[in-house]
């Protein structure tokens, strides 16, 4: 069972991501704010993140950048599902890579449906490399 840490500062979000993975066999653990990542990471270790950018009082680049100081998430792929459309937020393929990133998502298209089968294909390529 792959465990997924979300990110989503919207709480009834972050509670239909929640039960949507869960339903469909995740263990999953849930912050809406920066501060608490922090805190949740030490007891949780997930296999894969999803994250927004647009996190209140902390922007969401340098959240990506605290993540890769553990050592234990370094290796750990991201899932950017955001409302900041891709191509606004301008990332190149190095910075994406220095992150882990392995899918971005524009949130307001973006299904639980959806937000799965991506996380389904990043597990699975994560796990052929």
């Amino acid at each position: 069972m792959s465990s997924v840490f979300i990110i989503e500062p919207d709480l009834v979000l972050a509670k239909v991501y929640e039960k949507g993975l869960i339903d469909s066999g995740y263990k999953v653990s849930c912050a809406t704010n920066a501060e608490d990542v922090v805190s949740f990471l030490n007891d949780f270790k997930p296999n894969i993140i999803i994250t927004e950018l647009q996190i209140p009082n902390h922007n969401g680049i340098e959240l990506l950048n605290e993540l890769k100081s553990y050592n234990d998430l370094q290796d750990c792929p991201v899932i950017v599902n955001s409302i900041i459309p891709e191509d606004v937020l301008g990332l190149n393929s190095s910075a994406s890579k220095s992150y882990n990133m392995k899918a971005y998502t524009y949130k307001p298209e973006t299904t639980i449906k959806k937000l799965i089968g991506i996380l389904e294909e990043v597990i699975s390529s994560n796990e052929s490399s």
